[in-house]
């Protein structure tokens, strides 16, 4: 019986990208960026975007729109004792100081994981991070520890010189979504 030799996946280096190993766990490499304003702005407008639903609704967007569209169904169906649990439910969600998912959800727009392209972001590769977070307790405390890092940052580092560059390169309607996430931010830590 012949034995095979058990091959160590090495962590290729990504620094030409802006990128850094932040963290390596079961043949997983996840890379980070030095700070939120030397992302791509595909990443950056997608950390701000998911990072106001998880401060806002607690919970993300397609959860609620899934949520709300269930809602409807139980009632139009007569179903008035699953509607009054799920708005229990709902009550109960909003209560809660974080929900795990979107935070998750959040952080893996900002991460790229393995051979992943920095430069864009593919649903495979944001479910896949997701996927990892969730099922490995340690890939789900690193994520928090990298969503703490990163709203602390996004408060101080984007200020209002880098914001307008960076809104120079969206168009208008998220030009406006963005500005107002990052008035909130300062105002909600001054």
């Amino acid at each position: 019986m012949t034995q095979r030799k058990k091959t160590i996946k090495k962590s290729k280096d990504r620094s030409e990208e802006g990128l850094s190993i932040a963290f390596e766990h079961n043949g997983n490499t996840f890379y980070e960026y030095a700070q939120i304003d030397s992302m791509p702005t595909v990443r950056v407008e997608a950390f701000l975007s998911r990072s106001h639903e998880v401060e806002e609704l607690g919970l993300r967007r397609s959860d609620l729109q899934g949520f709300c569209k269930t809602v409807t169904e139980a009632g139009n169906e007569g179903r008035h004792m699953d509607v009054q649990t799920l708005n229990g439910y709902l009550s109960y969600l909003l209560t809660l100081p974080c929900n795990a998912i979107p935070v998750i959800y959040c952080v893996a727009s900002t991460l790229v994981l393995n051979d992943e392209p920095a430069d864009v972001m593919r649903a495979d590769d944001d479910y896949k991070k997701q996927k990892l977070a969730q099922e490995d307790d340690k890939i789900g405390t690193f994520f928090f520890e990298i969503y703490d890092k990163l709203v602390k940052e996004s408060a101080s580092s984007l200020d209002s010189g880098l914001l307008q560059d960076f809104m120079k390169e969206m168009p208008t309607k998220k030009q406006r979504e963005v500005e107002q996430i990052f008035l909130n931010s300062i105002t909600r830590s001054s």
